[in-house]
Parts: structure tokens; sequence; C-alpha cells
């Protein structure tokens, strides 16, 4: 018996809210200032990948005795992983007319994207800070969420992702289902390109997790491309996934393209 319309919309609404509902879990990654064993009032701001900047706020009274939520970094695809600086400063006037900047403290910190790391603490002990995540060098990879499947009727979703490489330097890909959230399906594919086109420099497909290496023959920009699976399959993978390199030299950033959706 064929369902109706009126059926296939609501299966494909209650579906929508599964998978919408399964992603609001971890979302964002809280920042904390714990000050209970400060001995002096303090400030805090903390700067991070793609032009995150948190407020300057404060000023935080020593032997509070909980710690304080004073930021949260949204986990989307301008991927919030990497290095962090915080500036902590003494003083009851955060604006700058009563602060010490003799004893500023700038606190650099790696916030990688590993399972468990879901929050990052700075503590005041004294006048000094120090936080519960290691300093630079951060770890090589790079990574980045987004959601595939939001494509138009009767056509596979493709998304695009800019980075910059060296001649000579390899490149190691992950695609993967988010943990954080929710997906239908498997399979998808993932590939290598020139910015400005060509062949593919490397690619493969089937079901997730799905990893390749390149060698790239240029210094340049390059794309990394993640495309829906055959749909005349019924498994293409629809989803949030987790998209993480890991190049032989300095890691750089993934920058999302136009054709990369957020999460909807």
């Amino acid at each position: 018996m064929k369902a109706s319309r009126v059926q296939v919309l609501l299966l494909l609404s209650l579906t929508a809210v599964n998978l919408a509902s399964r992603r609001t879990d971890g979302a964002e990654i809280p920042f904390f200032i714990d000050v209970s064993a400060a001995t002096v009032i303090v400030c805090v701001q903390c700067s991070g990948p793609w032009l995150r900047l948190s407020a300057l706020d404060g000023p935080y009274a020593p032997r509070t005795p909980n710690p304080i939520n004073f930021y949260s970094a949204e986990i989307n695809m301008f991927s919030p992983f990497g290095q962090w600086g915080c500036s902590i400063t003494h003083g009851a006037d955060c604006a700058g007319n009563n602060v010490d900047l003799t004893t500023a403290q700038e606190l650099n910190i790696c916030l990688p994207d590993f399972p468990g790391i879901d929050h990052v603490t700075i503590s005041v002990q004294g006048n000094t800070a120090s936080a519960n995540l290691p300093s630079p060098p951060c770890p090589g990879s790079v990574g980045t969420r987004a959601f595939l499947g939001d494509s138009v009727q009767g056509k596979g979703d493709r998304d695009e992702f800019q980075f910059v490489g060296e001649a000579g330097e390899t490149v190691e890909v992950t695609l993967a289902p988010d943990p954080r959230a929710g997906h239908r399906g498997s399979v998808a594919r993932l590939m290598i390109v020139g910015a400005k086109g060509g062949p593919a420099l490397s690619n493969t497909s089937g079901a997730l997790p799905l990893k390749l290496t390149a060698n790239l023959p240029r210094a340049g920009k390059y794309l990394l491309v993640v495309l829906e699976g055959n749909s005349k399959s019924g498994d293409s993978f629809r989803g949030a996934y987790v998209l993480t390199m890991n190049p032989s030299g300095p890691a750089g950033l993934l920058e999302p393209l136009r054709s990369v959706e957020a999460f909807p």
C-alpha cells in the first residue's frame, strides 16, 4: 500500500525532530573560572579559533565557592577546537580603571577534539592562574563539524572545505559520524581535489568512517569534498559528521565554503 502525502510528511517531520533533538547534546564547550582558592579579584577574557572572543568578564571576588561559567564556545562548522589564549587580570574594575596590568597573566591552552573534553576550567590559586588543558603546541590535527543531506530533492549533497597546503606535504583525512549528534544511513564519499578542480588526488567511498591519504604536489589551496552516497542504495548517510585532517606540516584551518550546511 502506498503511503499518503500526509503520512510521508509526518514521517519526515518526526525524523527531523529526532535528529535535531539529538544534535543539541554537547553543542557548546563551557568555559569556567574557579576563584575558590584565589586571593585577588580577577577579570578574564578568552579568544580562540575563527575570531571567537568572550566578553571581558568579572570582576570575580576571591573565595567564591563554585566555578563560574563565563563563556561557551559553540561547536559548529567553524571548529572551536585548537589553540586558545586567555588573559587574567587583577582589579575591581574590568573596564581598566583599576586593573593592575603589571600582574596580568596570559594563559595559552589547547582545546582538543577528544572524547571526554567537554569543558574548560581556569583555576586561580592565590594570584596565579592555570587550566585543566595542556599548553601549546597543540595536536597537529584540525577538524570541523557539519551536516550532510540538506540538498535539493533529487540531487546529492556536496560539502566543500578549503585548506592551504605545502608542496610535498602529506594529509590524512577521516570522515566519521558525529558522536554528539544523530544520523541515518552510512554511505558517503570523500575526496581531495585542487581548489581549481581537476582529477581527485585521492578519493574513497563506502560506509562511514572513511579515511584517505594524499600527497600534495604543490603549495596552494585544496578542497576536501564530502558527498552523499548513492541514493539508489537507500543507505546514503544523512546527518551530522566530523571531518578531521591530520597534515604532516603545521595544522591550519578548514574553511567551510558556501556549500556547507551547519546543523539545521
